[in-house]
């Protein structure tokens, strides 16, 4: 799941599956493939017709919408888990979680179990914080199921280095490409230390939808109207991409 490639376990996406379907199919299937290359080096022969047959075929499938964790595993073979989810605040809060130590620097693989997002969520919970976000030696390194977008004061808009390990993200990338803007996003290292320079921040997932940040470790985002990311959350709240849910732990 994270770092360089490990020895076993599948490879998976989460998707959102809504009332007409999954969301961001396509973009799904290409992550597995990429990731299914990476770690197994072999090529992943499905496709997006595939996976929906699956979808659909499940037995008890959560009322929509919900979440389908998509698996591939060494064999090829694919397996569909379904998970619940819960309204999710309009601002989430957030309680940062140390990165698992046996986890290096480098672009994260979505691979192996669910146990360190849903510890890493336990963990903030407990805290009282609505969602964890990743961090190591005081970088920013991703949320346990988001992407954190960050306005900065020199006017950029960014998220955390991939180098750094953040995933690849379906979500704010086809988000992105749907909206009538160009929006310039720029990947670099962000410190927790860097939080005054902060001017505002949004939450982008698969579960979350997209939510506005409101604090980290309980310290408040001082957001500002003129945050360029307010027009993009308005413009992606009224456009109905996508509903703001949390992931049932």
């Amino acid at each position: 799941m994270w770092g360089g490639v490990l020895n076993s376990g599948p490879v998976f996406t989460t998707m959102r599956i809504n009332q007409n379907g999954p969301l961001f199919l396509d973009a799904h299937i290409s992550r597995l493939r990429e990731s299914y290359r990476t770690v197994f080096n072999k090529t992943l022969d499905t496709n997006p017709n595939r996976v929906k047959h699956l979808i659909d075929r499940l037995e008890q499938p959560p009322e929509t919408p919900f979440l389908a964790r998509i698996e591939v595993h060494r064999d090829g073979r694919i397996v569909v888990l379904p998970r619940r989810m819960t309204t999710a605040p309009s601002s989430i809060r957030l309680s940062t979680q140390p990165l698992p130590s046996r986890y290096g620097n480098g672009p994260r693989i979505k691979q192996g179990s669910w146990t360190d997002y849903s510890n890493a969520r336990r963990a903030a919970v407990s805290k009282g914080a609505d969602a964890a976000l990743l961090i190591h030696r005081d970088l920013i390194v991703d949320g346990d199921t988001f992407t954190p977008l960050f306005s900065l004061e020199t006017g950029e808009l960014a998220i955390p280095d991939s180098n750094m390990g953040a995933v690849k993200s379906v979500t704010l990338n086809e988000t992105l490409n749907l909206i009538s803007r160009k929006i310039s996003v720029v990947q670099k290292p962000i410190k927790i230390s860097q939080m005054n320079q902060i001017k505002d921040a949004l939450a982008f997932g698969t579960g979350v939808g997209i939510r506005r940040i409101k604090s980290i470790d309980s310290h408040q985002i001082n957001y500002q109207i003129d945050s360029p990311l307010e027009d993009l959350f308005c413009e992606i709240e009224d456009s109905g991409i996508l509903e703001g849910h949390l992931l049932d732990i």
